[in-house]
């Protein structure tokens, strides 16, 4: 019982440390639950194999089992048919669909072409590859990724993606006040890349006057 207890207040503890930090909740960090939980789920069968013993007949105890084995066979199909890609059982997060589109066609662009990527942060970081030679940055508001934006000496199209459900008129209006160029350059399912062409005077002068 002494187990039970120290395994059960294991578990407690880490979801408490995980609410507090605000951790999310994907599978691959829940993984250090999986052990506890199994020696738990264990001691749980054993305790009630017992107390059906003392409390049911023998073809009750029959009846009890098939039931126990029908639900396993039906767990088990649901899981093979989400392996195969029959069913989709995380209903629960968000639609990423079009996502591999945008990661293509950014690597498609030129060497070390820049990415302000303020949303989709890992997501896109992960469909893009460890390799990509893309140049992937983060501001969190406005004004930071302009003044940044001018600051940086090149003429070539820089990238802006973001999800379709995001209000983007405060980037947008703050780009074309510093003189950008913002244009819709694809629009898959739930993303939209805008293509950013930077000032032809101030920007672009002195970054070709400093090639010269």
């Amino acid at each position: 019982m002494s187990l039970c207890l120290s395994l059960s207040f294991f578990v407690l503890v880490v979801l408490l440390v995980q609410a507090a930090l605000q951790i999310p909740q994907y599978d691959r960090y829940l993984l250090l639950l999986l052990p506890p939980l199994v020696l738990l789920s264990s001691y749980a069968g054993l305790w009630a194999l017992g107390w059906l013993e003392l409390m049911i007949s023998k073809a009750e105890a029959r009846v009890a089992a098939g039931v126990a084995v029908l639900a396993i066979l039906v767990s088990a199909s649901e899981a093979t048919a989400f392996k195969l890609g029959y069913a989709d059982i995380n209903t629960s997060f968000p639609d990423n669909s079009g996502i591999e589109i945008v990661a293509s066609h950014l690597n498609d662009q030129h060497v070390a072409a820049v990415v302000y990527d303020h949303w989709m942060n890992w997501l896109l970081g992960y469909y893009m590859g460890a390799w990509s030679d893309k140049r992937r940055v983060y501001y969190p508001d406005p004004d930071a990724l302009v003044r940044d934006a001018l600051a940086l000496q090149e003429c070539e199209t820089r990238y802006f993606p973001m999800p379709a459900d995001q209000n983007p008129l405060p980037w947008i209006e703050a780009l074309e006040a510093a003189g950008f160029s913002v244009e819709v350059d694809l629009r898959p399912a739930q993303w939209v890349v805008y293509a950013l062409t930077a000032p032809a005077e101030g920007v672009c002068t002195e970054a070709a006057f400093r090639e010269t």
